[in-house]
């Protein structure tokens, strides 16, 4: 290609090269925007164990200990607060994430 040819290489250098920082503003905002959706993300995922736990799994580790038994109702319950929303979608910029599947999943759990 020529050089005067645009291309997104050559853009980029000739953005860089007069002036670099809304460049760097717009990729710090970008990452900020990943991390806040990667937060987001981690928060769902960590209850993943309330819908994919096994009654046997838990008896088992628990046995008959009803202190034991007592801390894990007691963190279901406070848990479930995360889940008690008419909301099932959202959104960061121009990316949405979708959780009404995961969050009916999770409320049949506390039901149970």
């Amino acid at each position: 290609r020529e050089e005067t040819e645009p291309t997104y290489r050559s853009l980029l250098g000739k953005l860089m090269h007069k002036n670099s920082q809304p460049l760097v503003a717009a990729y710090r905002a970008i990452e900020n925007l990943l991390q806040e959706i990667e937060s987001f993300v981690k928060g769902w995922l960590k209850y993943q164990s309330l819908w994919d736990m096994e009654l046997s799994n838990i008896t088992s580790k628990l046995g008959e200990d009803l202190n034991l038994w007592q801390k894990l109702l007691l963190d279901i319950m406070n848990s479930q607060r995360t889940f008690v929303t008419a909301d099932t979608m959202r959104r960061f910029g121009p990316v949405e994430i979708h959780y009404g599947e995961v969050q009916s999943e999770i409320n049949l759990k506390h039901d149970y």
